[in-house]
């Protein structure tokens, strides 16, 4: 049976949570640390999310969120996850989920359901071949879970998508190409200098609108200087700039589906 969750079920959300993310790749967390991430998170609420309940106990659960605020949120339901007991994790429980969920967007107003990183709800999981690095969300349905195609074959179509690229900074240098540029920039009357916050607004707002990976070869050094052990980021799948990223050591980790369907 699916219904409507509410705060009564907190405890049987978190446990379902807790025994069952890491099997989708997310990152392991204190119970308080989830809540914070998930339960407890501004956009959260119990008018999207629903359980699978067998015999009185909860053993799978789906949520989302809407907000006017957010990127396309007038119009869009964000889809933030789906999890389920091994035994549970089937095509049946996911259109029973999916489509409580869809109806509870098309209630509020939304005339889609989408799966984006425009969603707020951030939810970290662990780098693929890494010592538990991490990046900080999902951009989409990772292809790799059995979730993808059954989104698909739900009625999402899937608008692109995105690979995660990952690398140690250890051995990190500076490209000859980078210093190259640094001198004809100097050459030029151009000074090059660390990024101070107190003087510089903007940055990722430039950086974004830029889609330059130059920049990301200088942002990777200056990070190496901060401590950083390591730098993840996502590309789209058939984006040029991926070659570049490749060629300065970053490599391919996941991938995930940016899902869309209309209500």
């Amino acid at each position: 049976m699916v219904r409507p969750a509410t705060s009564a079920d907190h405890a049987a959300l978190l446990a379902v949570w807790q025994q069952n993310a890491p099997r989708q790749g997310y990152a392991p967390r204190p119970e308080a640390e989830v809540d914070k991430l998930l339960f407890c998170h501004p956009y959260f609420s119990y008018k999207h999310t629903f359980i699978r309940e067998e015999q009185g106990r909860a053993v799978a659960f789906i949520c989302g969120c809407v907000g006017d605020d957010i990127p396309r949120g007038k119009e869009r339901g964000y889809f933030t996850c789906l999890m389920a007991e091994p035994q549970w994790d089937t095509p049946e429980t996911t259109t029973q989920l999916l489509n409580a969920l869809e109806d509870s967007f098309r209630a509020a107003g939304r005339t889609a359901s989408a799966v984006t990183f425009f969603n707020p709800m951030h939810l970290p999981w662990v780098l693929p071949g890494s010592p538990g690095h991490e990046h900080n969300n999902m951009p989409g349905i990772a292809t790799d879970l059995p979730l993808h195609d059954r989104m698909l074959a739900h009625g999402y179509t899937e608008a692109t998508q995105e690979t995660a690229m990952y690398r140690t900074l250890a051995d990190f240098a500076v490209p000859d190409t980078v210093r190259a540029q640094e001198q004809q920039a100097a050459a030029e009357g151009n000074r090059i200098a660390l990024y101070d916050p107190a003087r510089c607004h903007g940055l990722d707002a430039m950086l974004q609108a830029l889609d330059n990976p130059d920049w990301t070869a200088q942002i990777t050094e200056a990070e190496k200087k901060a401590g950083a052990a390591y730098m993840s980021l996502f590309t789209g799948i058939t984006n040029p700039a991926r070659r570049i990223y490749e060629s300065a050591g970053f490599r391919s980790v996941r991938t995930f589906g940016v899902l869309l369907k209309t209500l």
